[in-house]
């Protein structure tokens, strides 16, 4: 789902782009499958580990390189953003003609990224906004002569920032708009310092396990005996989730899966174009109660069927617009 790169095999980790597509399927499982109370902090990492992503390709050498990155992004995500919201428009006004169903619009959807029509497009729309800010900074400041950027703040710097923050939008989400775009920049920064620490030779994959297996350890005590708020609010998500999320990169990094391996293609092509389509496909099984599945089927079927769409899409637009 990350657009750094996305065109290009040479120097990517297989073992990420593999990572994405069981992301894409985690995310359809969390909003097809209800696993109850104590595994929702678990199913929750699939965005948190995209954001990071994200952070863990973002390696400029220069400001101009950095500024370069920003307006790169934009450039893929303003159609993608455009398009999806094209398609939930008009699967809307297919559900209200044929099921009677009216989707209530509002103009604050620009600012907020609470798309009503497909809440899972906040990821998209948030992290839009978030280079086009970040562009606008890194401009200015290269117009001022003074570099202000990501490449340039210090590691302890940048895990400071990134943990007030965090702490902020927890408490005061309520109150403020934009805190989406905050929580993008929080989970992208994480990524940027796995990316430094990776580099320092941490590659203890136990000891990355272990970290995995007690986040989710301590998730469910927490759920169970219903301290979970002890760990944050929902909107920001809970700590085992992030300290799962970190986990789960630092250990597909360092493993050793070939960028031509199927599945690290598909998750490279496709993930981001899964992540859009299944709202709208869980909607028709939903509206089809003629036609029910399994609930630990409809998972396989929505990310096979979303998986599908995505390939005939992406053929469609390379037929229509050769890629050069």
């Amino acid at each position: 789902m990350t657009v750094i790169n996305v065109n290009k095999t040479e120097g990517r980790n297989g073992s990420i782009d593999a990572l994405r597509l069981i992301l894409a399927f985690i995310v359809v499982t969390n909003h097809t499958c209800i696993f109850g109370l104590y595994a929702q902090d678990i199913i929750d990492c699939a965005v948190p580990v995209f954001l990071m992503i994200s952070g863990y390709y973002f390696t400029p050498s220069t400001l101009e390189e950095e500024k370069a990155r920003y307006a790169k992004n934009i450039k893929k995500l303003t159609p993608i953003l455009i398009g999806s919201i094209l398609l939930y428009i008009l699967w809307d006004v297919v559900k209200y003609y044929i099921f009677e169903i009216n989707t209530p619009y509002s103009i604050s959807t620009l600012w907020t990224c609470a798309n009503l029509f497909c809440p899972p497009l906040w990821y998209i729309h948030a992290f839009l906004y978030l280079n086009v800010i970040l562009w606008v900074v890194t401009t200015i400041s290269s117009h001022l002569n003074k570099e202000v950027s990501i490449r340039k703040t210090p590691t302890f710097v940048l895990l400071l920032i990134a943990f007030l923050l965090w702490v902020f939008i927890k408490s005061q989400y309520h109150i403020i708009f934009g805190w989406n775009i905050i929580l993008c920049f929080v989970f992208f920064v994480i990524g940027v310092l796995i990316r430094r620490f990776s580099i320092n030779n941490f590659d203890n994959r136990l000891v990355i396990a272990m970290g995995g297996a007690f986040s989710i350890f301590i998730s469910v005590v927490l759920r169970k005996y219903g301290i979970q708020e002890l760990s944050g609010l929902d909107i920001a998500y809970h700590f085992p989730t992030v300290l799962l999320s970190i986990c789960l990169l630092l250990l597909f990094a360092k493993l050793h899966i070939s960028s031509t391996n199927v599945i690290s293609q598909v998750g490279r092509k496709y993930s981001l174009h899964i992540y859009i389509v299944h709202w709208m496909i869980i909607e028709i099984f939903n509206l089809a109660n003629n036609f029910q599945i399994p609930p630990l089927i409809r998972p396989f079927a929505v990310t096979l069927i979303s998986l599908l769409l995505s390939m005939l899409y992406v053929k469609g637009k390379h037929f229509f617009i050769p890629v050069h």
